[in-house]
């Protein structure tokens, strides 16, 4: 559900504090995940020919999307 700038309620101020509000939390929420992966080391582990940090990364990414 895309919202339409006409149905969008509230002054100015109050829509951008909302935003800023839900960015902080979105970029928390991520930095609590990506910080589980730069805990341990994966040095020389492949799978498929990817590095496995990089295919936990992109696994990660595409859960979030």
């Amino acid at each position: 559900m895309l919202l339409k700038p006409n149905k969008i309620t509230g002054t100015r101020f109050q829509i951008n504090i909302y935003a800023a509000v839900t960015v902080f939390l979105a970029y928390t929420m991520i930095f609590g995940f990506r910080k589980s992966f730069t805990v341990a080391t994966f040095d020389g582990i492949t799978v498929a020919g990817y590095s496995y940090k990089t295919l936990l990364v992109l696994s990660q990414v595409l859960v979030i999307c």
